[in-house]
C-alpha cells in the first residue's frame, strides 16, 4: 500500500523529471517486493496463474516501457526484433515481469553506450517460441553459470558496478517460465556479454513477420529518407522551442502527424520532451537540420 501511494502521487505530473524518477524507483522497489513474495508462493505451490491470450509483441512492449528510463540513463541502444508475433496463453503480469527482470539485468551489467537486443524467433520445438535477451556486458564466469538461477545468488559485485541486488530476479524468472511449461537458459562469455534464452509454448502466428523496434539513445539515424525534407520544416520550428515548452512542442508534433509524418524520429523527440531530456532533444534536432 505504501509503494502504491508513492506510485500514485508520482504519476500526477508525468512531465516532471524528478517525479518520473521517483515513479521509476517506486516501480523497481515494487518489483523487488513482488519477486520476494512470488518466489515464496511458487516454492510453496500456492501460486495460481491468471492466464489470458496476448501477443508476444504486446508483452515485450509493456516491458520495454517499464525499463525505458533505465536504458536512457545509461545511454544504452535497445533493439527489439520479432520474427513472428506469436500468441501466448500466459499470465500477463507475470510474463511482463519476466522480461522486465531480464532487461533490467542486461542494463545493470552493461556499460554506458552499449547495445542490448531482444529477439523473438521460432523455437527449436514445434509450437514453441524462443525469446533471447542479449547484452554486451561483463559476462558471467563459467564457474558461476550453474548458480545464476539459484535463490539469493549474487554475482561479483564489481560486475554490476556494486549495484545492490536481492538475488531473486532470475530465480523468479525461472519459476515463472517453468510454471508456463517453458524453460530458461543462459549463455555467457566473460568480458563479452550474456544471453538469456526463454522457450515458451505458443499459439498460432497472428501478425506478419519482421516487426522491429529500435530505441537508440545516441542518434536519429532511424529517419525515413523520403520524409527528411518535410521533417526539416518542423525541426526548424522546434529549434525555436525549449524542451520545457511541452505544450507548444506537442502541438507541433501533432501537426506533423496531421501532415502524414509518422517516424521514429518524431517519437524520439516526443519521448525526449516528456522526459525533459534537453540534450537528447537538441541532438535530435541538430542531426535532422544538418542532414
Amino acid at each position: 500500500n505504501s509503494l502504491n501511494t508513492v506510485l500514485g502521487f508520482s504519476e500526477s505530473d508525468i512531465f516532471d523529471r524528478k517525479m518520473k524518477k521517483i515513479n521509476h524507483s517506486g516501480k523497481v522497489m515494487l518489483n523487488l517486493v513482488t519477486n520476494m513474495l512470488d518466489v515464496q508462493k511458487f516454492e510453496e505451490a500456492k501460486f495460481s496463474l491468471n492466464k489470458t491470450f496476448c501477443k508476444i509483441s504486446e508483452v515485450v512492449e509493456e516491458a520495454r516501457q517499464q525499463v525505458s528510463l533505465l536504458f536512457q540513463e545509461k545511454s544504452l541502444s535497445f533493439k527489439i526484433s520479432i520474427q513472428y508475433d506469436y500468441t501466448l496463453n500466459c499470465d500477463w503480469e507475470i510474463m511482463v515481469r519476466v522480461f522486465v527482470n531480464l532487461l533490467s539485468n542486461a542494463a545493470k551489467y552493461s556499460k554506458p553506450g552499449r547495445n542490448v537486443s531482444l529477439l523473438v524467433a521460432e523455437g527449436k520445438q514445434d509450437g514453441f517460441l524462443q525469446a533471447s535477451v542479449i547484452d554486451e556486458g561483463m559476462g558471467i564466469p563459467q564457474a558461476e553459470l550453474l548458480h545464476v538461477f539459484d535463490k539469493y545468488w549474487q554475482g561479483d559485485a564489481k560486475m554490476s558496478g556494486k549495484v545492490a541486488s536481492t538475488g531473486l530476479g532470475l530465480t523468479f524468472c525461472k519459476l515463472a517460465v517453468e510454471a508456463h511449461n517453458g524453460n530458461i537458459a543462459v549463455k555467457s562469455t566473460e568480458g563479452k556479454g550474456s544471453s538469456f534464452i526463454i522457450s515458451l509454448p505458443a499459439e498460432e502466428v497472428v501478425a506478419a513477420p519482421g516487426l522491429e523496434i529500435s530505441s537508440d539513445h545516441h542518434s536519429a539515424n532511424t529517419l525515413i529518407d523520403v520524409e527528411i525534407p518535410k521533417i526539416k520544416v518542423y525541426a526548424s520550428q522546434l529549434k525555436e522551442k525549449e524542451v520545457y515548452q511541452v505544450g507548444e512542442i506537442i502541438k507541433l508534433l501533432d501537426e506533423m502527424a496531421a501532415d502524414g509524418i509518422e517516424s521514429d524520429w518524431k517519437k524520439a523527440v516526443e519521448s525526449a520532451v516528456r522526459q525533459g531530456d534537453s540534450q537528447r532533444y537538441s541532438n535530435l534536432l541538430s542531426e535532422v537540420l544538418s542532414s
